[in-house]
Parts: structure tokens; C-alpha cells; sequence
């Protein structure tokens, strides 16, 4: 959640949109439940991530149609690097989380000391359909903590899945969502990003005020959908922070509990650079992102080191003869030896996990493959 250093200026005050998932309670006090915070929030006060207002006993979604940042990004930004790699999505943020980390990256976002635009769902889905020709696949709700964003979401994906059903939805997500409003969230979704920050609960609590283990079954359940449905296809991120959460048993539990789960899910390890109250630690030491990449790669098929340009650990490599399939630089992606047409490795025949241009490949789930509609320009 915002930490509230400008809570009296931050530029959401109210709003008229009726927010879902909330109970009224005595004396006018509502109980928010999109959330594991379970805020309950007295009438003229809002919710710990200051988006979600109580008025007259009633909650408000005030964030709804607000923005902060829209951007046109390579999807490899997201990170996401096994769904429609070469390709754009138009990013979108606003302000506000339900996360209070001391580390944030867009903490002026969260902290709302940017100032708010706003927009409707049927502009934002023109912007998106427009955006098409510069190989932009969809839209991606990202910078800032999507899902207390939950209204606004569910609005402009149900009407760009109504007019444009081939453009993807996609989340950058800290994953601290409850059980029902995720279920309803994830139908709309094609594709996540979710941050495993610590692999301890006392971390979570001191560092984030948040707790581990909705994180952990926000990552199952979107993995389970993934096998029922085709998606939402999920990646990993682990920040790296000296001194926090660099230990290796840090490591080995995190890389347990994706190899548990299905040793296939992307996991990106990134290095942390010193920033919002985090500025008296020092980048993550390059030895220190070979050690948790080193211990990853031996259980999992597909990892990665972010925020390390050049590094062989932004390439994918082939699980079974271990040639180059995609290499990157940065945000650039360009494909070696895998096949953009069979999406196996051209060496070997490994099927790669994830989707290429326009066909979904969910190797060996027993899930139905299909083709979209999209314009295949790869």
C-alpha cells in the first residue's frame, strides 16, 4: 500500500463509481475485501492503497478511469519473455497500491505525486485497436499496482474483448488479490507477470506490510487456470536486494516452490538498484545474480537475470541441447534457433513453452491448441 508521505495531496479524492467486493459494516465503516489487507475504512476515509474511498457507507472505486503513465513498451519490459516475444503493448498505470514497499521502483506513482489523466474504457480500447499497426498485441496494466485498479480493468477488458477478441490483456502484478474477485479478474486475462518479492512471511510483513501466502496462491491458482483454460500464461520476477533477501536458502525456496508447482514457469532474477527508502543498499552484486541464477537453473527450464544488459542470462536457452532459442539485449528480442512457425527448437524438436506469434503452445498440458485472429507479422 502507499506509504502515505503525500497522502494530503494525493490526487485521488472521491469518485462516483461504485467499487465490487466490499462489505457495509456498522456505524458506517465498509469492509474492502478485493484484497488480503481487508481494510475497513471509515465513512470520508479511504483504503490503505488510497484509491478505494468510503462515502456515505458506501465504497467508491476513485481510481477508476485515472491515469498517471501510458507508454508504448516492448513486451520483454514487462518482463515477459515467453508471450509474444518482439512484440509491443500499450502500457498503462495509475496510482496507489496495496503494497507499502520501502524498495519501490515507481514509488512516485505509488505515492501519487504525479499528476492523474483521465480516461474512459472505450478511449483506452481506440488506443489500443489503433496501436495495432505498430505491433502492439494489446494492453498491459502495469507501472503501479493493477488490481486495485479492479473496476476500470474488468470494464476496458470485457469491451476490447467484445470489439477486438485477438488483443491480449495483460497484469503486472504484485498478485495480493482474494480469492473471488482473482477468479473473476483472471477470466479476462491472457497473460501475468507476478512478483515473488521475499520467500518469507517476516519479510513480507517488514519490508512490504503485506503477507507471503496469498502471493503463493494468487501464483497456483493462475498456474491451474493456465492448465484448464490456456491462460492466463504466467511469469515470475524476483527482486534481489542485498542484504534482505540475497541468502541462498532465499533461493532455494523460491525456486522449490515454482519447481513444485511446474519447473517450466519463467522465473526472471533481478538486480536491485538503491532507490525510494532503499537508498543506503547497494546494487545487487554481479556474483550474487550467477549464484541464485546458477541454483535456479538447476531445477527450472527457463530463468533469467534482468537489469543486467548483455548478460548470457537474458537468452533462452533450449532445455534439451542447450543451444540459443531467443536471444536479447535488453528489451530486444531476436530468434536463433527456434522455429517462429512449429515454435520448436530448430536443433533438437523441444517444444518452447509459451506463445509464439499467433499460436498458443502449452506443451503436453492436454489443453486445446488454437489460432487467434491476430495478423501474423512476425
Amino acid at each position: 500500500m502507499s506509504i502515505g508521505f503525500y497522502k494530503d495531496t494525493f490526487p485521488i479524492k472521491g469518485g462516483d463509481y461504485e467499487a465490487k467486493y466490499y462489505l457495509k459494516k456498522e456505524g458506517g465503516y465498509v469492509k474492502c475485501v478485493l484484497c488480503p489487507q481487508g481494510c475497513d475504512i471509515p465513512d470520508g476515509e479511504a483504503g490503505k492503497c488510497l484509491v478505494r474511498i468510503n462515502k456515505g457507507g458506501k465504497l467508491y472505486a476513485g481510481s477508476y478511469g485515472k491515469y498517471a503513465s501510458i507508454c508504448l513498451d516492448p513486451i520483454e519490459k514487462k518482463p515477459l519473455f515467453h508471450f509474444y516475444p518482439t512484440y509491443n503493448i500499450l502500457s498503462i498505470g495509475g496510482v496507489g497500491c496495496n503494497f507499502s514497499c520501502k524498495f519501490c521502483q515507481n514509488w512516485e506513482l505509488v505515492e501519487g505525486v504525479v499528476p492523474v489523466r483521465s480516461i474512459t474504457p472505450k478511449e483506452l480500447v481506440s488506443l489500443i485497436v489503433e496501436s495495432k499497426s505498430s505491433r502492439n498485441i494489446g494492453i498491459a496494466f502495469t507501472y503501479n499496482e493493477p488490481t486495485i485498479w479492479f473496476e476500470f480493468i474488468i470494464d476496458t477488458a470485457n469491451l476490447l474483448k467484445k470489439s477486438a477478441p485477438d488483443m491480449k490483456v495483460v497484469l503486472v502484478t504484485n498478485g495480493y488479490i482474494s480469492v473471488q474477485p482473482f477468479e473473476e479478474l483472471s477470466d479476462f486475462v491472457d497473460a501475468m507477470n507476478i512478483d515473488l518479492k521475499f520467500a518469507k512471511e517476516e519479510l513480507y510483513k517488514e519490508v512490504s506490510d503485506a503477507h507471503l501466502k496469498p502471493v503463493l496462491t494468487s501464483i497456483r491458482r493462475s498456474f491451474e487456470k493456465f492448465k484448464k483454460n490456456g491462460k492466463p500464461f504466467i511469469e515470475l520476477t524476483y527482486l534481489i536486494i542485498p542484504g534482505v533477501n540475497d541468502k541462498e536458502e532465499d533461493f532455494k525456496q523460491v525456486v522449490d516452490f515454482i519447481s513444485e508447482i511446474d519447473n517450466r514457469i519463467p522465473l526472471h532474477i533481478s538486480r536491485f538498484f538503491p532507490h525510494f527508502l532503499m537508498r543506503d543498499k547497494p546494487p545487487t552484486p554481479l556474483d550474487v545474480l550467477k549464484k541464485a541464477y546458477d541454483i535456479a537453473r538447476a531445477k527450472l527450464k527457463f530463468v533469467y537475470v534482468g537489469n543486467v544488459w548483455g548478460d548470457k542470462g537474458e537468452n533462452t536457452y533450449c532445455p534439451s541441447c542447450g543451444n540459443i532459442l531467443i536471444s536479447r539485449y535488453g528489451f530486444t528480442s531476436s530468434f536463433e534457433n527456434l522455429d517462429k512457425t512449429s515454435s520448436r527448437c530448430k536443433v533438437c524438436k523441444y517444444e518452447f513453452f509459451g506463445v509464439i506469434g499467433n499460436t498458443e503452445i502449452t506443451e503436453n498440458l492436454n489443453i486445446k491448441r488454437y489460432k487467434n485472429t491476430y495478423k501474423k507479422i512476425l
